[in-house]
C-alpha cells in the first residue's frame, strides 16, 4: 500500500519540478530577444495587405491626407510607391477585382492629389 503512495508523490514532485525549471529557465536565464522589426522591412505581400486594408478604410472615410499618413508607414518611399508596388502584386497574385479596383482608386486619387499639388 505504501508503494503507490511514494509513485504518485514522486510524480507530482518531479511534474512540479520540471513545470518550475522550465519557467526558471525560459524567464530567468535564457529569456526571448525581441526583434526590433520596422513597418519598412514587411515582405511585400504583407505590405500590398496593409495598402488594401489603407485602401478599404479610404473607400468608407474619404480621408487622402490620413491614407497618405498611413502609407508612409510602411515604408520611406512616397505613398503612391508603395501603392504602384501594391497594384502590381496584387494583379501577379490574382487578388479579387473588387481588391485591384480599390487600391486602384486610391492611387489614382493620390496622384490626382500630387498632380493638384
Amino acid at each position: 500500500m505504501r508503494r503507490p503512495f511514494v509513485r504518485y508523490t514522486f510524480f507530482i514532485v518531479a511534474i512540479v519540478v520540471g513545470i518550475a525549471g522550465g519557467i526558471l529557465i525560459g524567464w530567468e536565464l535564457f529569456p526571448p530577444q525581441t526583434a526590433k522589426s520596422e513597418p519598412q522591412t514587411l515582405h511585400v505581400d504583407y505590405k500590398t495587405d496593409y495598402v488594401l486594408m489603407v485602401s478599404e478604410i479610404y473607400h468608407q472615410d474619404g480621408d487622402l491626407d490620413l491614407a497618405n499618413t498611413r502609407l508612409t508607414y510602411i515604408g520611406e518611399s512616397p505613398p503612391e510607391e508603395n501603392v504602384g508596388s501594391a497594384i502590381l502584386y496584387a494583379e501577379e497574385q490574382s487578388y479579387s477585382l473588387n481588391d485591384q479596383q480599390l487600391i486602384l482608386d486610391l492611387y489614382t486619387d493620390i496622384t490626382q492629389s500630387s498632380i493638384i499639388e
